[in-house]
């Protein structure tokens, strides 16, 4: 097995311990981030319970009726898809009601779940892998050749299923077109539980042996990357896009560990705007942990880049910058981490260089001489230098 790497400074850590509460953990397994209402969804294996986490830390009941224990959680849209010990179950995100259960009698030991973008929903169950239709309540054995799969998670833009495996701990792809299975990683412990994966494309996975969290660069060229070394039972994480954050159940000490992670999002510009060419104009940006960055332009949506400076202050969030004299009209500004090259982030949609407002034709008969700066502008706007359309 490969040395894996320690990041010494990632994330600042916050837990959240409510003993002694009307509402509390009892053995906190899953979670997922619900947007929409701006909280976290913990599932709970000791009472069945599904709590709702405030970002304040606040607790509260979403259900505590539907099952005596429930394991994985997922979000795809306004449903909460749960496994539990009866099967698949199904929750309101506006009212916490159990409104679907498909049982699945034979399951052993139905622990984690994820959902596709056709309408499927995955639970794993060591060697088996159930695929649900929960519109059709029915069900049936995907997989049967897993060796001890607990974390699953959909890789959308591959079309795969990420799974834990067992002997050895590793993180394996199912391809859902053909149903063929690719080792990607060993992990550095075994015993795995969750998967999650950030908006870089990092994969993250828990360890029962070593009580860690670690990451997956994209291409799981890594050894995998230790984040913290704080917790106690680390089960079924999730991936915050909103803060940028992990959310780590701890169920052994019934805390969820909100662990901070580094980020950098540009701000302006971000689409849309129009720029004067060759005018001074401030680029304005938002991060956390990140030190340097440098800064670069396209003139072509991204086909290419130019630099605009290699090396600056991260904590300043802006840079005065005089832009090229030159049109354009499919304009992007790229920020990059000098720490982390995969910390990076584009405008969302293009921005235009525009020329400047064009001086009166008139003023400028055939044999007056123009300027330097006034030829841009008419060459910009389809004349040549004595003010004739091209």
């Amino acid at each position: 097995m490969k040395k894996f790497t320690l990041l010494i400074c990632i994330a600042f850590v916050f837990s959240f311990q409510k003993s002694g509460l009307a509402v509390q953990f009892d053995r906190p397994e899953s979670a997922v981030h619900d947007v929409k209402n701006n909280r976290y969804l913990i599932s709970n294996v000791g009472n069945g319970d599904i709590v709702a986490q405030a970002m304040d830390g606040n607790l509260s009941v979403f259900n505590n009726t539907a099952s005596v224990s429930i394991r994985g959680i997922t979000l795809p849209g306004d449903t909460l898809f749960a496994a539990g010990d009866e099967g698949l179950l199904g929750f309101d995100l506006a009212t916490g009601n159990n409104i679907l259960t498909v049982a699945i009698p034979e399951g052993n030991f139905l622990n984690d779940i994820a959902a596709d973008t056709s309408g499927y929903v995955y639970i794993s169950d060591g060697a088996i892998l159930y695929q649900i239709d929960p519109v059709g309540k029915t069900y049936s054995q995907y997989l049967t050749n897993l060796s001890g799969s607990n974390g699953i998670f959909f890789d959308k833009m591959n079309n795969r299923m990420l799974v834990t495996q067992e002997n050895p701990a590793r993180i394996s792809a199912i391809n859902l077109a053909d149903k063929s299975i690719q080792d990607l990683a060993n992990v550095p412990g075994k015993w795995l539980d969750g998967l999650a994966m950030d908006e870089n494309r990092r994969v993250y996975v828990t360890s029962w042996e070593t009580h860690k969290a670690y990451r997956f660069e994209p291409d799981f060229s890594n050894a995998g990357t230790e984040i913290q070394s704080t917790h106690d039972g680390p089960a079924d994480l999730c991936y915050d896009f909103v803060n940028h954050a992990l959310v780590i159940p701890n169920m052994n000490i019934n805390t969820v560990s909100i662990v901070e992670m580094p980020f950098i999002k540009l701000l302006s510009p971000n689409g849309g705007e129009s720029w004067e060419a060759g005018s001074n104009q401030n680029i304005t940006w938002e991060m956390r942990h990140v030190e340097k960055v440098k800064l670069e332009y396209s003139l072509d949506n991204g086909g290419s880049f130019t630099s605009i400076v290699e090396n600056t202050d991260a904590n300043a969030g802006e840079l005065n910058w005089t832009l090229p004299e030159t049109v354009s009209a499919a304009c992007i500004i790229r920020i990059t981490a000098l720490e982390d090259g995969l910390l990076t982030d584009i405008s969302d949609g293009v921005f235009a260089f525009v020329a400047p407002p064009l001086v009166n034709l008139q003023l400028f008969p055939e044999d007056t001489l123009i300027s330097r700066d006034q030829t841009f502008q008419l060459i910009a706007m389809g004349y040549d230098n004595s003010g004739k359309e091209m």
